[in-house]
């Protein structure tokens, strides 16, 4: 039965909020001696966590989690995943540390969403403002479990206090979601609050999930590589189930329809295999199994991008969810040959510490001390020079900006900078619309070379930004030639080159010192009828610009040596335009709705005149795409 919560009205869910408390406190105790209840009393704290997180996000449409009972299957990890385990010992030696609860609340400033999120944190006995920034471990529970729920059947939280780092574990909006961008959204905001909140270090966040968690965590670690965001230093995975597209195929009715759900995938792995696989650790072929697991479909398995990861993986041979057992090997297998260090600790027969009752899909497998000790030393690596990437969606990676061709596809690129910073090196390229390296992050004041592969037959456009002086053009590096279509944008301090649908592009891009103003136009592209705007920047001293509008471009000599991109040749039109007395100008405009504008590229470049007409400046190129 569906619990009835109000969709409106604050009164009504504090009370709701209140009674799922009163609740949670009125559990009876643990009795180690009891494994039924033990099942019981873990089923009725996570259901009053849930009826206190309902009671804040509203209902999500998502099915009521059928109880846990002592003869529930232990084959399906939707009732294994919240079976209760003991914590075992606890280190010993300091005061306990203090868990509190907290709610992220919705919006700009909180968790971005319309929906809040629900943490439990713990600074711990060592916390100390005054000192170096504390690492922060993150936790994801299994499937069905509360974010209360690792502190209670783990000692992640006493090794956290024991050791001096701050402990976090999330809920990712709800506990029936297996990562889906609007749940790890939620847990960037999470991990945003405790480092805006806390003394806590940026470079040293590592994440651990189990089971469905896991395979959560895995994700949000290979999905945020963007180096000016929340990164992750080093992952832990036990028992982990990472592809959803499987667990949707070999799962019950109840399952699919969890999986299908609005905030999950909004439907079957057939009508949205994007959204499946951009959340899935591994994808193994549809056709591929039974037997499981299948086949792993590297080019599809997000996981691919741990390469700069380090993971402890950990797993019971005798596992009771044949998701996981069949996994987990195959995953050992494909992060040793991907992530820089891994530690694979197997395990066989697992029991739990408490009750000695058979515990081998639980967070009884996870060494707690050991997986701290592998995580004392990692920090991110947020701009290495050489990555693989499979992204998801506009984003950073190492010392790149990559912007999607089409959105709700994967993008794929290899990218390195030599070591030097002389050469920037592109390939695999695929579902791009631009690529650029960020040159202040890597330490360059000039532009590399650039030498850049499509391996698609859509192309896309290379370049670089945050460069130390405005790049006029660019040649290549062989005939010295001009290369066409160098956008150069002030805006960014950088330009950007075309690469041709499975072709190659080999330039030097270059600053000449007769380029010495710069020119922009807002917005890019540019509608026809709508309101824009052209500024430049001249040199003191300047008086006058001659602006070419142009539908070419190519080279055009001017006296001294010097020439223009865009060429003034008809039927390109030259408009005169005074400058103030700095040799700037900022130029409210309107494209003007002529017949055949619509649809067209402008070169735009300005001759810069002193007060008696002689040149003194030319600027950059500035390319207009027109909307039709």
């Amino acid at each position: 039965m569906r619990i009835p919560l109000p969709s409106s009205g604050p009164l009504l869910a504090v009370l709701a909020l209140a009674a799922a408390l009163a609740a949670q406190d009125a559990l009876p105790r643990l009795d180690a001696g009891s494994r039924f209840d033990a099942v019981e009393r873990l089923d009725a704290l996570d259901h009053a966590e849930r009826l206190a997180r309902l009671a804040l996000t509203g209902d999500l449409g998502l099915p009521p989690l059928p109880p846990v009972t002592a003869d529930s299957p232990r084959d399906d990890f939707t009732f294994e995943d919240r079976r209760p385990v003991g914590q075992g010992a606890s280190p010993a030696g300091l005061a306990p540390g203090v868990l509190v609860d907290h709610v992220i609340p919705a919006g700009p400033g909180g968790t971005g969403t319309d929906k809040p999120e629900k943490i439990q944190y713990q600074l711990g006995a060592l916390y100390d403002e005054s000192g170096p920034p504390r690492p922060l471990l993150v936790a994801y529970h299994g499937f069905g479990g509360s974010a209360a729920s690792v502190a209670a059947q783990s000692t992640l939280d006493e090794e956290c206090n024991a050791r001096g780092w701050v402990y976090l574990s999330v809920t990712g909006l709800d506990d029936q979601l297996f990562g889906s961008p609007i749940c790890q959204q939620h847990v960037e905001a999470a991990i945003q609050y405790m480092l805006d909140s806390f003394h806590v270090d940026a470079e040293r966040v590592c994440m651990v999930g189990f089971s469905m968690g896991a395979g959560v965590a895995a994700s949000f670690a290979a999905r945020h590589r963007d180096p000016e965001g929340v990164m992750i230093a080093a992952l832990g995975m036990v028992s982990g189930v990472s592809d959803w597209t499987a667990t949707h195929k070999t799962g019950s009715a109840a399952t699919k329809a969890i999986l299908e759900g609005e905030f999950n995938f909004g439907g079957t792995p057939a009508q949205q295999p994007f959204r499946y696989r951009q959340a899935s650790g591994m994808h193994f072929g549809e056709g591929s199994y039974p037997p499981l697991p299948g086949e792993l479909d590297r080019t599809l398995s997000m996981s691919t991008n741990l390469e700069h990861v380090p993971v402890f993986l950990t797993w019971d041979t005798l596992d009771t969810v044949p998701l996981s057992k069949a996994q987990n090997p195959v995953r050992a297998r494909f992060l040793a040959d991907t992530c820089p260090a891994l530690v694979v600790q197997k395990k066989s027969g697992t029991l739990d510490p408490e009750t000695g009752a058979f515990a081998p899909h639980s967070w009884a497998v996870l060494d707690e001390a050991a997986l701290l000790d592998f995580f004392a030393d990692q920090r991110v690596a947020r701009r290495p020079r050489e990555v693989h990437a499979q992204l998801d969606r506009d984003t950073g990676v190492g010392l790149l900006r990559v912007t999607q061709a089409q959105s709700g596809a994967f993008t794929w690129l290899d990218a390195e900078l030599s070591s030097d910073g002389a050469l920037l090196a592109l390939d695999g390229v695929v579902n791009a619309d631009a690529v650029r390296l960020d040159a202040q992050a890597a330490g360059l004041g000039a532009a590399p070379r650039l030498d850049a592969r499509s391996s698609d037959a859509l192309g896309h456009r290379a370049g670089v930004f945050g460069l130390d002086a405005l790049p006029s053009y660019a040649v290549s590096p062989v005939t010295l030639a001009l290369v066409p279509d160098c956008e150069s944008d002030p805006g960014t301090s950088g330009a950007t080159l075309p690469v041709p649908p499975h072709g190659r592009l080999f330039a030097d891009l270059v600053v000449d010192a007769a380029w010495r103003a710069e020119l922009d136009t807002q917005p890019e592209p540019a509608g026809v009828g709508a309101a824009a705007t052209l500024t430049l920047d001249g040199p003191p001293g300047a008086s006058l610009a001659l602006l070419v509008v142009s539908l070419v471009e190519a080279p055009f000599a001017l006296p001294g040596g010097s020439f223009l991109l865009a060429s003034p040749v008809p039927p390109a039109k030259l408009v005169v335009l005074p400058l103030d007395s700095e040799g700037d100008l900022l130029l409210p405009l309107v494209l003007a709705d002529e017949p055949g504008l619509p649809g067209t590229t402008l070169r735009l470049q300005a001759l810069v005149l002193d007060a008696r007409a002689q040149l003194v400046a030319l600027s950059n190129m500035r390319v207009v795409h027109v909307l039709e």
